[in-house]
């Protein structure tokens, strides 16, 4: 009797088992995704392990590529030293004045050593078989190369005969080096520099530590079970942080040769691993990194972990989401149903059920629909609420959708033949409106102070006025074709009468937008009005203002040199100068009249500066704004009183970006790159150029040129002029000293150079800056 009961009730609500089963089917795709993120799981990993290795193997060979780069130029520097010049001879030929030199020649050898000490063992250098010059002293050359310092594959006379060769730089191959008062062994690979002083062959060493570039890839690697090993362009080992066989180190150079791909997986000492392999574009040496794959392996493993355990998750969840949505959803439909049949003939009804009782449902919904949608249309006709809605559609630029019946109805309320403007009305309340009047008198104030404006405007003109924001009214005016705004300003003028007496709980300020013949453009007119706003003086409670008087621009000023400022004040991370550029654009902006409208889309233009410079970075936006400050950006029509807060907002968001994206120079550079940019602001009134800055510095042009660029991603021209073109800025705003006076005090000794310079920077010439800059002045 049970079972039969059951098998009823199921009849009878098939339905609910058909909704069921529609919402477990959406279950499947959960297991389709789990499996596909599977397998494209291990697949990545295994990519994007490579990648990681390859690149941090190549991150470590450039370290050691920049460190025997930046020794080689220690050793030129040091050849071409004054003190090496002046003070090196043959033994044979030093007189006593040369000996008492000495010191400065160990000195110069000293100096050098130190700036290259991180990587370099020893250096020293010699012209003759006589004598052996380094930073601790001079020595014997046959007891330096017997005792002090002797080298396991070169003796003595094999740095004679380096006297002979004409090569200018050199890399030897790795030796074991014993020193004087020391029982153990170094490894250093020899490097030579030679140049003929005085017509005098002059041979520099530099010892580079095996040690140290060891512990430079160890340090620098990924996983604490990496190791590493290098051959030179001969194939011979250099380093070795394993001590891998022969055999072992010939079957990964022969995996290679067969294999052009960058990694290999190979069998190495019992286990599985993955073998990387750079070659230096500089010297020639090829880096190997073996990773064993257990090194990594857990990494894959608790992800599938975590996987399974989501979708785990999400289909117990599914199916009790399921379960519920279909209860909640079947049981309105089931009302539906009911509904319906009784306003159907149960005949009818049952005609229609037999062939899918959902479709006999819709069938049902949609005659009440359009029934409802009948009696919508009659009764939206003759609302207030659909004139509100369609002239804020109107003032926010958007379509309207129901075009007819509302020029329908601004016949209905006498908006015809005519010209329109906007009116906006700004109340700021004050604390004495809060604490000294009630809560109900209060809302009782705020209801009435729609009715009170429309009904003083209404004896002057023909309007309709909408709350458009809180304490913000538009009102719409319609003036005749050949009348002026003059019953319209009486009208307003009755308005700030009415609450000139209430000053001490709030301030109001009204703006006029210019009449236009379509109605569609009132747009224009409101943020016209919404411009005079803005244009407010400080002084002043109940206050007018008239976009007529105005000069106002429906477009705004951004340009290519203004966004690349923005971007590279933020690749520097110069909020000082961020907040100065936004400043002066805003600045330049209001003075070329700009409306309100155009200076929210440029605040909106900037905040997209800033979203490009996060794509560029690869970062993500929602990670620098949060969901509602993201929309603040998004939203249009932004209020006078509004715009304060939105610049702030995006200068914090300039200050977030900075936080995390800021260039920071490399190691060797960060004491070099200051000291330029200190040596161009104290000097940039002199006659600047790339020689004479490294001169100044002790390095070469070509180092100091890219070192520059590497660092602050500008060439170093540019930057001088760029300083002083912001000197030249400072002195047009602060002093009245002519355009060639100034040019002259920026180190700009041409009057046409300085005028191309300042047009190219600031997108403007000297004198319109200095216009511009003193109509803002009070």
């Amino acid at each position: 009797m049970n079972i039969n009961n059951r098998i009823k009730a199921m009849r009878k609500n098939k339905l609910f088992l058909k909704i069921l089963m529609y919402f477990l089917c959406l279950l499947l795709p959960i297991l389709v995704i789990g499996f596909i993120a599977y397998f494209n799981l291990l697949q990545w990993l295994g990519q994007d392990v490579s990648t990681k290795l390859v690149n941090n193997l190549t991150a470590s060979s450039k370290k050691i590529d920049d460190n025997l780069e930046m020794a080689q130029y220690t050793q030129m520097n040091l050849l071409f030293n004054g003190a090496v010049q002046q003070n090196l001879h043959p033994y044979q030929e030093l007189i006593s004045q040369n000996k008492s030199s000495l010191p400065q020649l160990i000195a110069a050898i000293a100096y050098s050593r130190s700036i290259v000490s991180s990587i370099v063992d020893t250096m020293y250098l010699y012209i003759d078989n006589k004598r052996i010059y380094r930073s601790d002293g001079a020595d014997d050359f046959n007891f330096f190369f017997d005792s002090v310092r002797r080298y396991e594959k070169y003796g003595a006379s094999f740095w004679q005969n380096k006297l002979l060769n004409n090569h200018n730089f050199e890399v030897l191959e790795a030796s074991d080096v014993s020193t004087l008062g020391s029982d153990t062994k170094k490894k250093v690979i020899p490097i030579l520099s030679a140049q003929y002083i005085e017509g005098h062959m002059t041979v520099l060493v530099s010892d580079l530590s095996v040690h140290a570039m060891s512990k430079l890839m160890v340090d620098n690697s990924l996983f604490p079970d990496t190791r590493f090993f290098i051959m030179d362009q001969q194939g011979r080992l250099i380093v070795d942080t394993e001590s891998f066989s022969e055999a072992e180190i010939n079957e990964i150079t022969a995996g290679f040769y067969s294999d052009q791909s960058p990694t290999l997986k190979m069998k190495l000492q019992g286990q599985p691993s993955l073998v990387a392999r750079v070659s230096s574009e500089t010297i020639g040496w090829s880096y190997y990194s073996i990773t064993p794959e257990t090194a990594y392996n857990y990494q894959a493993s608790s992800m599938l972990s975590f996987i399974f355990w989501v979708c785990l998750i999400l289909i117990v969840f599914g199916v009790i989401l399921s379960l519920i949505f279909s209860i909640n959803l079947y049981n309105p439909i089931r009302n539906m149903r009911d509904v319906l049949i009784q306003s159907e003939t149960t005949k009818s009804w049952d005609d229609e059920m037999g062939g899918n009782e959902l479709a006999a449902i819709d069938r049902g919904i949609r005659k009440l629909l359009e029934t409802n949608e009948i009696a919508n249309r009659r009764f939206s006709l003759f609302s207030s609420e659909f004139l509100d809605n369609a002239f804020t559609s109107l003032i926010r630029g958007v379509p309207l959708v129901h075009q007819e019946s509302f020029y329908r109805m601004l016949k209905e309320v006498g908006f015809e033949n005519g010209r329109y403007l906007c009116c906006c009305i700004l109340f700021r309340f004050r604390d004495a409106f809060y604490d000294e009047i009630q809560d109900t008198e209060r809302f009782i104030i705020l209801e009435k102070l729609k009715k009170v404006i429309w009904g003083v405007l209404q004896q002057h003109v023909i309007c309709y006025l909408i709350e458009y924001e809180q304490n913000t009214y538009v009102s719409i005016v319609k003036l005749d074709p050949n009348s002026d705004k003059s019953k319209l300003m009486k009208g307003l003028e009755n308005i700030k009468q009415t609450f000139g007496y209430d000053v001490k709980y709030c301030d109001m300020v009204i703006g006029v937008g210019k009449d236009y013949q379509d109605i569609q453009d009132i747009v224009k007119s409101y943020y016209e009005a919404i411009t005079a706003i803005g244009n407010k003086p400080d002084h002043g409670d109940m206050v007018i203002m008239d976009a007529t008087h105005l000069q106002i621009e429906h477009s705004y000023y951004y340009s290519f040199l203004d966004e690349n400022k923005i971007i590279n004040g933020l690749k520097f991370g110069d909020l000082e100068f961020l907040e100065r550029s936004v400043d002066e654009l805003f600045k330049m902006n209001k003075n070329r009249g700009a409306s309100h409208q155009y200076l929210d889309a440029l605040l909106s233009e900037l905040f997209s500066t800033g979203n490009r410079f996060l794509a560029g970075k690869k970062l993500d936006l929602h990670s620098f704004l949060s969901e509602k400050e993201h929309l603040s950006f998004s939203s249009k029509g932004l209020l006078p009183h509004e715009f304060h807060a939105r610049t702030k907002l995006l200068l914090t968001f300039y200050q977030r970006i900075i936080g995390q994206t800021a260039t920071k120079p490399k190691r060797k550079t960060n004491q070099v790159v200051p000291l330029i940019v200190a040596y161009i602001n104290e000097h940039y009134s002199e006659n600047l150029y790339l020689e004479m800055i490294a001169d100044e510095m002790g390095m070469s042009p070509k180092y100091i040129s890219r070192i520059f660029k590497e660092t602050t991603g500008q060439n170093l021209t540019d930057y001088i002029s760029l300083i002083r073109i912001n000197k030249a800025k400072q002195y047009l705003s602060e002093t009245s000293l002519l355009i060639s006076d100034i040019s002259t005090k920026v180190g700009i000794h041409s009057r046409s150079t300085f005028l191309r310079l300042f047009k190219k920077y600031e997108g403007i010439t000297p004198m319109d800056y200095r216009i511009a800059f003193e109509r803002e002045s009070p």
